[in-house]
C-alpha cells in the first residue's frame, strides 16, 4: 500500500496544463496520471481545528492554502500542528534522541495521519477477511470520513477529500 503526499505547491493537479506534452516529449507522451489507477493514496494537507496550539489556520477541514489539490486526491490529514520526534524547538538539549515539535507541516505531516488510518484498518482487517487493496482503501477513504470544509478563497471544490474516520471506515468495510 502506497500514501503519498500530494505536494505543497498550491496547485490544481486537475489543470491542462499537466497534461500538456512539452517540446521534446515524444509525440505518444500523455501524462500518466490522467485516467489511470496508479495505485496510490493521495494526500493533501488540511488545517487542523482551530485554536490548537493557541493557533488558528483557518475553518478545521479546510485546505490549506500551500496544499495541491484535484480530483486525483483521495483523502487530507493535518497540515499544521503536528506533533512528531525531531526539530528540538519543545524539548532540545545534548540528546537529539529527546528533540520533539509541534510545528510539523505540510502535506508530509498530512500523509502520516493517513496512513495510521490505513494500517490500523488493515491490521483489524487481516484477523477477520485480509487486507484491503488500493483500489478499496480509497474508496473507503473517499465514501467515508469528516468532509472537507470551505475557507475564504479556498473553496471545497478546491478536492483534498475528507479526515479519515476510522470508525466510518471499519464500518463499511
Amino acid at each position: 500500500m502506497v500514501v503519498e503526499a500530494a505536494g505543497n505547491g498550491g496547485e490544481n493537479l486537475d489543470d491542462a496544463v499537466y497534461s500538456a506534452r512539452l517540446e521534446g516529449f515524444p509525440a505518444r507522451w500523455r501524462n500518466p496520471f490522467d485516467g489511470a489507477d496508479f495505485g496510490a493514496v493521495l494526500v493533501g494537507a488540511g488545517a487542523p481545528p482551530p485554536g490548537l496550539h493557541g493557533r488558528d489556520h483557518g475553518p478545521a477541514r479546510s485546505r490549506l492554502a500551500f496544499s495541491n489539490h484535484g480530483a486525483r486526491l483521495d483523502a487530507q490529514g493535518w497540515g499544521r500542528e503536528v506533533t512528531t520526534t525531531g526539530y528540538g524547538d519543545l524539548q532540545g538539549g545534548a540528546d537529539e534522541d529527546l528533540w520533539y515539535t509541534d510545528e510539523f507541516s505540510g502535506t508530509s505531516s498530512a500523509s502520516p495521519i493517513v496512513v495510521g488510518a490505513v494500517a490500523a484498518y488493515q491490521g483489524i482487517r487481516a484477523n477477520d477477511t485480509g487486507r484491503a487493496g488500493p483500489a478499496q482503501i480509497r474508496a473507503l477513504l473517499r465514501a467515508t470520513g469528516s468532509a472537507q470544509t470551505a475557507a475564504p478563497g479556498r473553496p471545497a471544490t478546491e478536492r483534498i477529500g475528507a479526515l479519515p474516520d476510522l470508525r466510518a471506515v471499519l464500518g463499511r468495510g
